[in-house]
């Protein structure tokens, strides 16, 4: 790094003739610099920053070559920092539930979901078959095209028998976040995880009623 060259008051950064300041930030912080795609200037994946500092008596100048995107086209040159910046996945149960609402934005939860899904540890094989059922259940949702829900789509899910129902629908009823009791009868299976959910075709979401073991049919 040369002498002065970050932080100084007599340093300029410009890029097509105009002051970029934002792009220098961009540039020092490891970022992706973004801006609309407003003329044919902005329609490149990287962008290449003059920065001027005086030095003494010089007048000094250098390039830098800043990662930039105003089209999705540009992510393709930026796969690489898209990787090293891609965040760590979820380490345990609780960290699920913290970042729910990023990791599974069509998925909705009741309330008595919290503390089942909180309670699973890292090591916990429930964890990765938990984590994995909701994972499907959001690309699901990511890809629902049609005007009914399909349980069919989702490997290893199924309803209950109308037996199972009759003798016990209370293990299976819930209440939701609108103040409503449901049954929920559709279930995903992964290993020996049970997801029990109900759908919801005209919002294309779907609400997690309950995470955990497998709970009594007719035939036990």
């Amino acid at each position: 790094m040369a002498p002065g060259e970050f932080g100084a008051t007599d340093v300029e950064y410009r890029y097509a003739g105009q002051s970029a300041q934002g792009l220098f930030v961009a540039f020092s912080l490891d970022g992706l610099a973004v801006s609309l795609w407003t003329c044919d200037q902005w329609n490149v994946d990287h962008i290449s920053l003059e920065k001027s500092w005086i030095d003494g008596e010089n007048l000094l100048n250098r390039i830098l070559d800043v990662p930039h995107a105003a089209r999705i086209d540009h992510l393709d040159g930026h796969l690489e920092w898209l990787r090293r910046h891609e965040p760590p996945p979820p380490a345990n149960g609780s960290d699920v539930w913290k970042e729910r609402t990023s990791l599974f934005p069509s998925l909705d939860f009741c309330e008595s979901v919290e503390h089942q899904i909180v309670s699973l540890g890292g090591n916990d094989p429930r964890f990765k078959a938990a984590l994995r059922g909701l994972c499907d259940l959001q690309n699901y949702c990511e890809s629902w095209n049609t005007a009914n829900f399909d349980i069919h789509q989702l490997a290893n899910a199924s309803g209950e028998s109308e037996s199972t129902l009759n003798m016990y629908s209370a293990e299976r009823t819930f209440q939701c976040p609108d103040g409503q009791s449901r049954v929920f009868e559709w279930h995903l299976k992964r290993g020996d995880t049970r997801i029990r959910f109900v759908d919801f075709p005209s919002m294309k979401r779907i609400l997690v009623g309950y995470v955990g073991d497998h709970l009594r049919i007719s035939s036990q």
